[in-house]
């Protein structure tokens, strides 16, 4: 008689499995597909934190409805966030929900933003656990989406929890390090708002306002800094001071234009991709509709401006964009009744694809005209806006006070990004720089030229280190080939 593989029992005909070329019992299988399923899901949710918006809003249509997840289908819920994606889309509603949630029109545009990049993720996040279902299953193991759910809800509550404390101790540490002696609960929580909202990830500032990051203020103040305090109170500081700095934002833009900082989209997928380019039309005065992932009819954002309704359409692409492309937007444009049509894409088009274009009068943006349109915005830009760290080389004079000014300001916002980065007094200046570069690159900004006079006065107002130009930029030379920027 044969023994469980795993255990070593005997196996008999009733409880004979076999699983991974194992012959195992009933018992050891089912501690085997547990592990093979934990293990899968560990490996998956390790690299998509930026993913877990978008996972967040297909637990919330789970846990008002566990059935609805059925054993090898996932066409409910998919049709469930296609149904919010309407709610977003239909007018009547939209009046209904601001009025529900009593925000302002910009406010509320901001919530709306947030909710379809949430719903475009939850799409993504559904197809990507059929494929995870099928990898599983061809293994041998059984995985029903139910239990699947079960499991990854398991480990994200784990993983968001961690991610919370993270994020919560290096900013507590940070406004301990900037506000000192003076520290009360009042000026932490106006210092956490004006540091969240000077990251140049814009999600984040949306979140905020939004309300999303008043737990995790909850949690700096209780748990790291030592206050008491609750949601009410929280929300009302925060309120405050948003409307303070859009205060002192529109103050400082009366005589200039507002600074958008765009990036490179090099380094982008075609989610990303597509969200860089509302924030493009955005920056040209466009109003923007998102559409969602699936079902999109072709295009991918609907642009708004006056008399013009433009569908367009983001390609990123490896190879040159071919007929299809133009193809699928001619016919987005009579779907949502728009005037005219634009395809993106970060490459070419195939010659078929332009003769194509010309006869159905679609505009074709490839590598070269984006670069030509980003150029224009940077250069229409204000350029002394304390984030804009590449806009200062236009400023010839090193002694012009607008020079000193923007760089002191600038070293500053520095400042303040490297205590979330963990700096510290009495680091050194190769720590300093290679915890910089580390921090640029994980929001897709390389430390330019212009940024090196920054950085040496910021290394001698906070960290009292004398470190010249020529040393900041051969260390950051250093540390951007290690980590092959």
């Amino acid at each position: 008689m044969e023994n469980c593989s795993r255990c070593s029992k005997s196996l008999t005909f009733l409880n004979r499995r076999k699983v991974r070329e194992l012959e195992v019992c009933s018992s050891c299988l089912r501690d085997i597909q547990r592990e093979v399923i934990e293990e899968k899901v560990s490996l998956y949710l390790k690299n998509k934190k930026d993913f877990f918006p978008g996972i967040n809003k297909v637990f919330e249509l789970f846990n008002k409805d566990l059935g609805l997840f059925k054993k090898d289908s996932l066409e409910k819920p998919k049709r469930l966030l296609g149904l919010e994606y309407f709610y977003l889309t239909d007018k009547e509603s939209l009046k209904r929900l601001q009025a529900e949630k009593g925000l302002d029109n910009v406010a509320f545009s901001k919530w709306k933003s947030l909710e379809v990049s949430k719903i475009n993720l939850g799409h993504i996040f559904l197809e990507d656990l059929e494929k995870l279902r099928k990898l599983i299953l061809h293994e041998g193991v059984k995985a029903d989406f139910d239990n699947l759910m079960k499991v990854i809800s398991d480990h994200l509550t784990g993983l968001l929890e961690d991610e919370l404390d993270k994020t919560a101790r290096i900013l507590a540490d940070g406004v301990k390090k900037l506000l000192g002696e003076g520290i009360n609960k009042e000026n932490s929580l106006k210092t956490l708002v004006r540091t969240t909202h000077d990251s140049p990830i814009k999600d984040v500032r949306e979140e905020m306002r939004a309300g999303g990051s008043n737990p995790l203020f909850i949690k700096v103040l209780t748990e790291h800094l030592g206050f008491k305090t609750n949601e009410s109170e929280v929300s009302r500081i925060v309120s405050k001071e948003l409307e303070e700095i859009e205060l002192e934002d529109f103050k400082e833009g009366m005589s200039s234009q507002k600074q958008g900082v765009l990036g490179d989209f090099s380094g982008l997928n075609g989610f990303q991709f597509q969200t860089y380019l509302k924030n493009l039309f955005e920056a040209l005065g466009y109003l923007v509709e998102e559409l969602p992932l699936s079902g999109d009819q072709g295009a991918d954002l609907v642009i708004n401006k006056n008399d013009e309704r433009v569908v367009i359409q983001a390609k990123k692409y490896v190879k040159l964009v071919p007929n299809n492309a133009i193809q699928e937007v001619v016919a987005s444009k009579e779907y949502y009744k728009a005037n005219g049509a634009i395809v993106v894409t970060d490459n070419e088009f195939t010659k078929s694809a332009i003769a194509l274009a010309e006869s159905n009068n679609v505009e074709l943006w490839d590598g070269n005209k984006l670069r030509e349109v980003i150029s224009e915005i940077e250069t229409k830009a204000k350029p002394y806006r304390a984030l804009d760290l590449n806009k200062l080389s236009e400023l010839k004079t090193e002694s012009d006070p607008k020079v000193v000014s923007a760089r002191e300001k600038a070293a500053d916002t520095l400042f303040k990004m490297s205590s979330m980065v963990g700096l510290k007094p009495g680091d050194s200046k190769e720590t300093i720089i290679k915890k910089l570069v580390e921090a640029f690159k994980s929001q897709s900004r390389p430390i330019g030229e212009d940024s090196l006079p920054i950085v040496k006065i910021m290394s001698k107002k906070y960290f009292g280190i004398d470190v010249s130009i020529k040393e900041v930029k051969e260390l950051i030379n250093r540390y951007k080939t290690k980590l092959q920027l």
